[in-house]
């Protein structure tokens, strides 16, 4: 992993980060608490290793993962299942000095005294879907009770909303008209907003079932890429004319469906 220097490694997903529970990777190992996975319900994955998440590789696991691999950690935090307060909670666990509070340190008795100094912070993930079902402007008001007054603890931290799917550009606008709805100064809060695009198959499960034909079919979708871009970067120019928000696709990719 080091040799391909990534520059930002994304946890605990996609659709499993909306239901992850941080407390639960923290603990001595042996007691860690074994769940329900999101995708248990998922054909063939009922009794295989797949329902369930042990909770082995948590937060100090990723963290030292990515200094091991020169990565910058960028987190994702449940919206869909849990608090703000459980967000901050994660963050002072994460950021705060040796010996400030107690959650730092708890991270000192986990053997990291020293903070992880994250900075990419993902607040909830695909709400439109997995994420808690909602439209842009309801996911507005969600972010808003996030975003308010995260503690600094030296590491500014660069809050990454929710973005759209793929071409909808509504969810886009109606994040972004809610948001600023009281006051423009809102958009300063927000850092970064994520889209995801997957190009989609039919019928094919591996890279050699493909004929020529369909390789270039897939690639035509792929290439749909650099429009979405443009479109959404224009969605939120409308609102936020400084351009102060970046726009990031965090997820991307192939996608075989049956």
């Amino acid at each position: 992993m080091r040799k391909l220097t990534p520059g930002v490694i994304r946890w605990p997903g996609g659709c499993f980060a909306d239901s992850y529970d941080w407390h639960d990777g923290i603990a001595p190992r042996q007691n860690r608490p074994q769940r329900t996975d999101f995708w248990i319900n998922e054909p063939g994955n009922q009794n295989s290793p797949l329902s369930y998440e042990s909770n082995q590789f948590g937060t100090n696991e990723f963290l030292r993962f990515c200094k091991l691999v020169g990565a910058e950690p960028y987190i994702a935090a449940n919206v869909r299942s849990l608090t703000a307060k459980d967000f901050y909670q994660w963050v002072e666990y994460c950021n705060a000095p040796a010996g400030m509070t107690t959650l730092s340190k708890l991270r000192e008795a986990n053997e990291d005294r020293e903070p992880f100094n994250v900075r990419y912070l993902g607040v909830g993930n695909e709400s439109w879907g997995c994420g808690g079902d909602m439209t842009g402007d309801e996911y507005a008001d969600e972010f808003k009770k996030f975003a308010a007054w995260v503690a600094n603890y030296g590491t500014k931290p660069l809050l990454i909303g929710s973005g759209p799917t793929g071409g909808d550009l509504r969810w886009s606008r109606l994040f972004f008209s809610r948001l600023t709805e009281r006051r423009e100064g809102e958009l300063e809060k927000l850092y970064g907003w994520a889209l995801h695009y997957y190009a989609r198959s039919t019928g094919k499960k591996a890279p050699f079932e493909f004929t020529e034909d369909e390789w270039y079919e897939l690639l035509a979708k792929a290439d749909r890429m650099e429009s979405l871009i443009n479109r959404h970067w224009s969605v939120m120019g409308e609102i936020d004319k400084t351009r102060r928000v970046k726009l990031i696709v965090d997820e991307w990719g192939c996608v075989a469906q049956p």
